[in-house]
């Protein structure tokens, strides 16, 4: 019986566990599976981003990543909806530059890495403070 490398198995080892914890319709990546981070009006809800995971020369595995943000002010709520398009083309430009320049295959991604490059993304569009990225589940989709 062969054993998968150290790194592969803790990686898997968070995939399992972010698995449980977040229902297994939420970690196949339907829309509007899973739990939510907060009822709380100020949170607006994003779909997952995903991000091919390349290593040798081929796509080994999809980086997943789901969050929402929270905007206290109605005018920014407004401002997020009207902006959508640009917010989730900046965030997957980032979350596209992680997984090729900083991400390195079979290693557990940075979370804190990730949501700082979202909230840089979410401050150019709608400018700074307007609101507050929330990560929920960063994955690895091996295979």
């Amino acid at each position: 019986m062969t054993r998968a490398p150290a790194p592969l198995a803790a990686a898997l080892a968070v995939l399992a566990a972010l698995t449980v914890l977040t229902g297994p319709a939420a970690a196949a990546g339907e829309p509007g599976a899973g739990r939510h981070i907060t009822t709380a009006d100020t949170h607006i809800a994003q779909p997952a981003l995903h991000a091919p995971v390349r290593s040798g020369g081929r796509t080994v595995g999809q980086l997943q990543v789901a969050f929402g943000l929270d905007a206290p002010a109605r005018g920014d709520r407004a401002l997020i909806e009207q902006r959508r398009a640009f917010l989730r083309d900046a965030w997957t430009r980032a979350l596209l530059g992680y997984a090729v320049r900083q991400y390195a295959w079979p290693g557990v991604p940075d979370a804190e890495a990730i949501a700082d490059l979202l909230q840089a993304e979410t401050d150019r569009v709608l400018g700074p403070g307007r609101a507050r990225v929330l990560l929920d589940t960063v994955m690895i989709h091996a295979g």
